[in-house]
C-alpha cells in the first residue's frame, strides 16, 4: 500500500469515527440562581444538574398557552435511584482493635472536617448573596482602595464584580 493510500484510509477512518466520538460526549444541563439555563461538557460543582443525551430528539417545550405540551412518549423512564456504597465492616476487613480504634478516629476527623466545610460553604454563600444584592441594588458603588482613598467603580468593574458574586453563589449555594 502506498503512503498516500494509507493516509487517505486513515483520514477516512477518522472522519467516520469523529461523529461517533462526538455523540458519546457527555453534556450537562443546570439552572443557576438567576434562572439561566446552562449547558456544558463539564459537570458543575455544588449545583443540581442533569445529564443530557446530545443525540436525543428535541421535544416540544410547554408554553403558557399549553403547559401540557410535553408528550409522555418522549419522556424517558425514570432511572433507578443509585444505591449508596457501603463500607466493609471492621470484621470484613479483619482489623485489629488498634486498627479499628484508628479507623474510628479517622472517621470522626473526616466527619468534623465535612461539617466545618459545610459551615464555611454556607457562610461563603451568604456573603456572596449579600454582595450580589448590594452590587445590583446600587448603580454607583464606592470602594476603598489600599491607599485609603475612596472611588466609584466603573461600569465595567461593577459588571465584573456582579459576575464574580454570581459565580460565587452558583459555586457555594445549593
Amino acid at each position: 500500500m502506498s503512503l498516500i493510500a494509507g493516509l487517505a484510509r486513515g483520514a477516512l477512518l477518522l472522519a467516520l469515527a469523529l461523529p461517533t466520538a462526538l455523540s458519546a460526549a457527555e453534556v450537562y444541563r443546570w439552572v443557576d440562581a438567576q434562572g439561566v439555563v446552562h449547558y456544558s461538557s463539564v459537570a458543575p460543582r455544588g449545583v443540581e444538574f442533569e445529564r443530557v443525551d446530545p443525540g436525543a430528539r428535541p421535544r416540544a417545550l410547554p408554553t403558557l398557552a399549553n403547559p401540557s405540551l410535553v408528550d409522555e412518549e418522549d419522556e424517558p423512564d425514570p432511572a433507578p435511584a443509585p444505591q449508596p456504597a457501603t463500607e466493609p465492616s471492621a470484621e470484613d476487613l479483619g482489623l485489629t482493635e488498634e486498627q479499628q480504634r484508628q479507623r474510628a478516629e479517622l472517621d470522626a476527623q473526616a466527619s468534623e472536617r465535612l461539617e466545618r466545610l459545610a459551615t464555611e460553604r454556607q457562610e461563603r454563600c451568604q456573603t456572596a448573596r449579600q454582595l450580589y444584592d448590594e452590587l445590583t441594588t446600587h448603580s454607583r458603588v464606592r470602594i476603598r482602595e489600599e491607599s485609603g482613598r475612596e472611588r466609584l467603580l466603573s461600569d465595567e468593574e461593577l459588571r465584573a464584580r456582579i459576575a464574580e458574586a454570581r459565580d460565587a453563589i452558583v459555586t457555594n449555594c445549593d
